[in-house]
Order: C-alpha cells, then structure tokens, then sequence
C-alpha cells in the first residue's frame, strides 16, 4: 500500500499522518480524519484494502473541499459526512472503473505543473 505524505487542498497543504489504532473521541475506530486546524489528515494505519485505502483518502480530502467552502456542506447544515460518504464511495469507483479518464487527469496534472513552473 503506498503511503501519502502530504495532498494539496486549495492553497494549503496537509500533511497525511497514519495511525496504527486511529479512534475518535468516543473511543470508535476510524478510518480517516480530517484535522482542519493542524492542516493534518490522519488515516488508519491498517486498511484491510488499497481500494479503502484510496476511498478513505478521498473521503478526507472532501472533507477539506467542504472546508473551503466555508461551511459544513453546500447541500445543508449537519449534512457533511453523508455527503462526503456518498461522493467519495462513487468517485473512487468512477475514477478505478474509467482508468483512460484518470490517465487524462493525470496528464492535465501535469500540464499544470509544467505551466506554473514557467
């Protein structure tokens, strides 16, 4: 499983933590957090799966692009995490099931990189 070490979400950069026994405050395990004010997203060091794995990040990364929005979720108060949970099970799946689409992200990806160098 390949480890992340930081995600770019808007200007700020956070940080990727992996956590052996990751739990929230109630003591239940998780799989990921996000962790706006340290600019940290910690995750589960014991994935039972690279798809998990990948799920559970973007699941987190979400939840930073609702941060930068200002508020919980533009689809209503209290609604975050069914809407993130709902978004990042289908993209993941979108994005492993259309490998030629991902390959395209990729490229403009880079395409952006080689710009801003520049």
């Amino acid at each position: 499983m390949i480890k992340f070490k930081s995600f770019r979400i808007g200007s700020d950069i956070y940080k990727v933590e992996y956590i052996s026994d990751l739990k929230d405050e109630n003591g239940t395990g998780l799989w990921g957090r996000f962790v706006r004010n340290h600019q940290v997203i910690e995750l589960n060091e014991n994935m039972p799966s690279q798809s998990r794995h990948l799920e559970t990040a973007i699941h987190e990364l979400l939840h930073g692009v609702c941060d930068l929005s200002g508020s919980s979720s533009p689809w209503g108060k209290g609604k975050e995490e069914a809407t993130v949970s709902f978004l990042s099970i289908h993209l993941t799946n979108l994005l492993l099931d259309n490998p030629k689409l991902l390959e395209e992200l990729l490229n403009e990806a880079k395409q952006r990189r080689k710009a801003s160098i520049r």
